[in-house]
């Protein structure tokens, strides 16, 4: 906490001290401590107020590093009535602080129970020592001060009073050696540093900035240290330095110890500000000015005794001065009773009494003054007169009270509506209350509404009071000697504003006597008919449904994903057509010997090949490789496989124990909304419209005549007159951006169209595209393909499965061309010696497009296989490597082959399959080409 943080109100208390507390620090001139020691400063505090206070002593917080230093800034106690407590502040300096005096301020503040009084604050001083550690060598020059001075004993100094301080020096080196004195602790203005004279080889004496001393010599250099004068009073440790030229690195120091001695120089001075009391109070200052230079702390009080008919302030009380400072003291002499005021004039003599709160000597203690309370001006007298004057004429004003009236007309005393807004919605209808005075002479009431402009609103209805209070009031008037009637009701129920007027209109006046015709002029009473209105009443009339927040539940969407294939017979579509390339390719086709002999086919790979057996079926063969690779090759093809099953476990097993929750599918947008006052609803009408502002299927419009729909029951809850739909569902699915319009149809007829609230756009993102299975001839396509041609056609095969949403664009390339998501066609290859690519590519609504790719090299018989492929390079280009697709899908499905189609074998176990998890093998994994 800091003074500037203190309410304006408060800070006029930072220079001040004194009452409620006696405080006591120690030590009370300052704390001394030497760096790298800890230091101790006792703060005892005295209750001299009428309460308990909680007190806070704290180091203010711009009292920088000392705040830093001290380990407890901030501390609080309680002090009961009379009590004192010691609160201890330990300062820890740092061993490489830089010497020299450090400024603080303690603030001992009670704000909740002596707002007025505190905060006090003290200005107080930290002096900081240096840290003094002798190692010194036997060739280490020496030097020491005269006279010593001591920490406990510093020497005594006048302001101005010269110190005359001998420094003897010793040279214990071998060589010539000078040496400079400083005393940086110190202003340049402060002290001065005299060497001793030295003599040129021409006899002329010069002065020397140092002190040059031969081996083993001494020598003395004079530091004279003059305070100037105003300095304060306190005890200055400055540190000497001594600097060797030979050894820069080597400082000695040493420490004097000096204090300068108060002088207590106070000037006071009562100074009379009004001395006059008239219709302003009395009032002296007290000029205060500290001409010495130490602080001074003073108590101000009135001397007794003091006259009792006079209130005396004195503000503040105590005063803190700093020296050079000034302060003022405000004495305000008040009255108690000022009519007591005299009338030929009062002298109020007083004293004020001035204490110094350490006993320090004070010029004048007491200062003794008066103030004139002034007696009363001449114009005052005429107040007897004017007195008399108005008791005569209160007596003639209480006889004519005293003659007989005329009666009175009735008076409307109070007319105003039960409420100033009512609601058509709750059936209501105004209400008027009305207090008249003399109903005894009231013949009739006549009450009519009328619209602002002067229309007539409400038919007028008039209350005979001829007979006494009339049957259509009984159960709301009551009859006495005032008229009183609460809550009478009126036709006014349609919604618009009224305006109600009152009449009374009174009994005829009978014709009297002279007397009669004498007393109506003296009296002047009026006898006519009181008229009275209220004002504006405003009877709403009903709400109109009105659309709160609409939105949907999320501001962009995932499409779904088309469901897998139909399980057949208890096995999924991927476990039938892995049954069926696992009967491929262990039992081959009865005719297999006959399209062998025909149509040898030869598939060459890095890897394995296939090749027409003894029997004429397909056999499966690879080429030689040394005992190791096989291995590694073996290695390497169950790795994947054990990888991929690991891995389904453990999605399995996490699934199972409910770590990660799959999130629902997707079937539509989901809308929230609020609507005020539905029971005013008819229908609600919600219409759907894409980017190009097409509206999206047909307008779906909810009755609600009958409450909440019972398409909307299940998401739509009413409470407090609001209506709250969560999740509603439409039937949108396609990927796109939508908006919604849902506008509330109002039961009333006559209103104009309410317009529809709007929804921020929605997206329906695609789904990413996955290509879960492309394979030839029922096996999982590999990348690249080697084979001999023959005299007959060769028929493949290829099927394909393509997870994605359904915006999904499937081509299968060269031909032909777009196909369906899922499928099978038979590809025959041509007869032309080459390569020839086959091409799966996948783009969706948003542009993403994935692809497959897989490159067939034919050669003719004949021919090595790496020349059919240098043979047309231009043909069919290098194949691209088919990109995968993300994620971890489950094993693809395989489509049936063909009849026609030669089956194609798959890797045996020494070559690396093909992951089932994605799209295409990693690079590392891919077999190296053949030329």
């Amino acid at each position: 906490m800091t003074t500037d943080k203190l309410p304006p109100e408060r800070q006029s208390h930072s220079k001040t001290i004194g009452s409620p507390f006696g405080i006591i620090l120690n030590p009370s001139g300052g704390l001394t401590v030497m760096a790298g020691q800890t230091g101790t400063l006792s703060l005892s505090l005295i209750n001299e107020g009428g309460t308990a206070p909680l007190v806070n002593a704290f180091i203010d917080e711009t009292s920088q590093p000392v705040r830093n230093w001290c380990r407890h800034p901030e501390q609080r106690l309680a002090l009961g009535l009379g009590q004192s407590s010691e609160v201890l502040f330990d300062f820890e300096i740092p061993l490489d602080t830089i010497p020299g005096p450090y400024p603080y301020t303690l603030i001992i503040d009670a704000p909740d129970h002596y707002p007025e009084e505190t905060p006090i604050l003290f200005e107080e001083q930290l002096q900081v020592l240096p840290y003094v550690q002798e190692a010194r060598l036997s060739s280490d020059p020496t030097f020491n001060i005269q006279p010593a001075t001591l920490a406990t004993a510093p020497m005594p100094l006048q302001q101005g009073q010269p110190l005359d301080l001998a420094v003897l020096v010793q040279n214990r080196s071998d060589r010539v050696d000078r040496f400079r004195l400083t005393c940086p602790d110190l202003e340049a203005e402060w002290y001065r540093i005299i060497y001793p004279e030295s003599y040129s080889p021409g006899g002329v004496v010069t002065q020397e900035d140092s002190l040059e001393l031969n081996p083993g010599d001494q020598g003395t250099i004079r530091l004279i240290i003059t305070p100037p004068i105003g300095v304060r009073a306190r005890v200055y440790t400055p540190t000497v330095y001594l600097k060797s030229i030979n050894s820069p690195e080597l400082m000695l120091l040493d420490v004097v110890y000096f204090q300068i001695v108060p002088i207590y120089l106070l000037t006071a001075e009562l100074v009379p500000i009004l001395s006059r009391i008239t219709h302003q109070d009395g009032q002296y200052m007290l000029f205060l000015r500290n001409n010495g230079n130490t602080e001074r702390k003073l108590q101000a009080n009135l001397g007794q005794p003091l006259d009792e008919s006079c209130d005396y302030r004195l503000y503040p009380e105590d005063a803190y001065i700093l020296p050079g400072g000034s302060a003022a003291l405000s004495l305000t002499i008040h009255p108690k009773h000022r009519w007591k005021r005299p009338f030929y004039g009062k002298t109020v003599e007083f004293a004020l009494e001035l204490a110094d709160l350490e006993e320090h000597p004070i010029p004048s203690d007491r200062f003794a003054a008066s103030v004139l309370w002034e007696g009363r001006p001449w114009w005052q007298f005429l107040l007897v007169l004017f007195s008399a004057i108005g008791l005569l004429g209160t007596l003639i004003f209480l006889i004519w009270l005293s003659l007989p009236r005329p009666p009175r007309a009735p008076e409307i005393l109070q007319f105003y509506p039960q409420s100033y807004n009512y609601e058509e919605e709750n059936d209501d209808v105004v209400r008027l209350n009305w207090q008249l005075n003399e109903p005894k002479n009231l013949a009739n009431l006549q009450l009519q509404g009328i619209s602002p402009e002067g229309l007539v609103t409400s038919r007028p209805i008039v209350y005979d009071f001829s007979t006494g209070l009339p049957e259509m009031l009984q159960d709301y008037c009551q009859l006495e000697d005032i008229l009183i009637c609460i809550n009478v009701p009126t036709d006014a129920r349609q919604a618009g504003d009224y305006i109600f007027e009152l009449v009374a209109n009174p009994v005829p006046k009978r014709r009297g006597g002279f007397l009669r015709r004498m007393l109506s002029r003296i009296w002047r009473t009026p006898y006519q008919a009181a008229t009275t209105q209220t004002k504006t009443i405003r009877m709403a009339g009903l709400p109109i449904p009105e659309v709160v927040s609409f939105a949907a539940s999320r501001a962009s969407y995932n499409a779904a994903i088309p469901e897998p294939p139909e399980k057949k017979n208890g096995e999924s579509a991927d476990n039938a057509d892995a049954s069926t390339a696992s009967t491929s390719r262990t039992e081959p086709p009865k005719d297999a010997s006959a399209a062998s002999a025909t149509n040898p086919l030869k598939f060459q790979s890095p890897i394995f090949s296939l090749e027409p057996g003894s029997s004429g079926a397909p056999q499966v063969t690879t080429p030689p490789q040394p005992a190791a690779t096989d291995t590694a090759q073996t290695q390497s093809g169950e790795a994947p496989e054990s990888a991929t099953n690991g891995n389904a476990e453990d999605d399995n097993e996490q699934t199972e124990n409910g770590d990660a929750t799959p999130e629902p599918p997707f079937t539509g947008i989901l809308l929230n909304w609020e609507l005020k006052n539905p029971q005013q609803m008819s229908t609600l009408q919600l219409v759907g419209r894409d980017a190009q502002e097409t509206v999206v299927g047909p307008d779906i419009t909810y009755d609600f005549s009958q409450g909440i729909p019972q398409e909307l029951r299940d998401y739509c809850r009413i409470r407090a007159r609001t209506l709250r739909c969560t999740n509603v569902p439409t039937a949108i699915t396609q990927p796109g951006l939508y908006t919604f319009a849902l506008t509330p149809i109002p039961q009333q007829t006559d209103l104009d169209p309410i317009e529809p609230t709007l929804t921020d756009p929605v997206k329906i993102v695609s789904a990413p595209i996955l290509i879960k299975a492309f394979q030839i001839n029922g096996v999982e396509a590999l990348p690249k393909y080697v084979m001999q041609l023959s005299s007959q056609p060769i028929l493949l095969t290829v099927s394909w499965e393509v997870i994605s949403s359904e915006d999904v664009v499937v081509e299968l390339l060269p031909s032909p061309g777009s196909v369906a998501a899922t499928g099978a066609i038979p590809y025959p290859l041509s007869q032309e010696a080459g390569v020839e690519v086959i091409t799966l590519q996948a783009t969706n609504g948003s542009g993403e497009t994935v692809s497959r790719t897989v490159t067939i090299e034919k050669f003719g018989p004949g021919e090595t296989p790496g020349a059919a492929g240098e043979a047309a390079p231009g043909a069919a280009g290098e194949a691209p490597a088919a990109p995968g697709a993300p994620g971890d899908p489950p094993p693809p499905p395989t489509a049936p082959p063909s009849e026609t189609a030669p089956p194609l074998p798959s890797p045996p176990d020494s070559s690396p399959p093909v992951p089932s998890d994605r799209n295409t093998p990693p690079p590392s994994e891919l077999p190296p080409t053949l030329y």
